[in-house]
């Protein structure tokens, strides 16, 4: 199975701030610029290939424009939401304790930044989704519209290793993941067991 993994537009907010959950807004102009390199990269996907999203506003606009572009259906996913910071969200990382930090690097699979979400559970949930996914369609291809946190988690994935260790993977992983981006993502075509 082949999928397409695309991070959402960059949304209108200040740059270092911190949001996962927080349901943000994408300018008109940002989106429209992703939308005709976007549609030029998924040419290499077969034209039925289903496309998933994040509920967030930041992933559908973007989600919404492709299934319109693409001539399918569009199907959303609370599973594929970005991690929730809790009492962080919308917060200069700055003014974030560092104490608060250091105990997340210390802990960073069961440590619930801004007492919300582990690493851990929002790998969790989002593996969920991976293994419904592999059941339904494991052979072919599918564009998954998300958030940076998501991607990490599915790239990550190998069919060997634990929740944790994809957790970690995932966690570890600093390569970034430019806004409008498309990361390739090649599974195995069967699930042991």
């Amino acid at each position: 199975m082949r999928l397409a993994l695309i991070r959402h537009p960059a949304p209108a907010i200040a740059a270092g701030v911190c949001y996962g959950a927080s349901d943000l807004l994408v300018e008109e102009p940002v989106l429209a610029a992703c939308i005709a390199p976007l549609s030029l990269a998924l040419e290499k996907m077969a034209s039925d290939a289903p496309l998933y999203s994040s509920p967030q506003q930041r992933a559908q606009v973007l989600a919404q424009r492709l299934a319109l572009a693409r001539k399918v259906s569009l199907i959303e996913d609370e599973r594929l939401r970005e991690m929730d910071f809790g009492r962080w969200e919308m917060a200069a990382w700055e003014q974030i304790p560092r104490s608060e930090i250091d105990a997340w690097a210390a802990d960073v699979l069961h440590y619930a930044p801004g007492g919300a979400e582990t690493v851990l559970q929002m790998t969790q949930r989002v593996l969920a989704f991976l293994q419904q996914l592999l059941r339904v369609d494991g052979g072919g291809e599918a564009i998954v519209v998300c958030h940076a946190g998501t991607i990490r988690i599915l790239k990550a994935w190998q069919p060997t290793l634990s929740v944790e260790q994809i957790a970690l993977l995932a966690a570890q992983d600093v390569e970034k993941i430019a806004y409008g981006a498309v990361v390739w993502k090649e599974l195995p075509t069967f699930i042991a067991g």
